[in-house]
């Protein structure tokens, strides 16, 4: 069978990043209390600032009215 799907879509592009160790025990503590994967809390805090810094560039437009 495998692993189950982490997305609808097709999922390519890994993103290392290096983190101290205790950056590494916050994030570790953080998931373990939210009962995810170190890899998918990882993955919704991306996708919680995207969004929100999406949704802070939409106000910032000038409205075209």
């Amino acid at each position: 069978m495998g692993r189950p799907a982490l997305a609808d879509e097709f999922v390519k592009y890994p993103v290392p990043v290096r983190l101290t160790e205790s950056q590494i025990r916050t994030l570790d503590e953080a998931a373990a209390a939210e009962g995810v994967s170190r890899s998918e809390f990882m993955r919704q805090a991306v996708d919680r600032a995207a969004k929100r810094a999406a949704r802070r560039a939409q106000q910032m437009e000038p409205s075209a009215a």
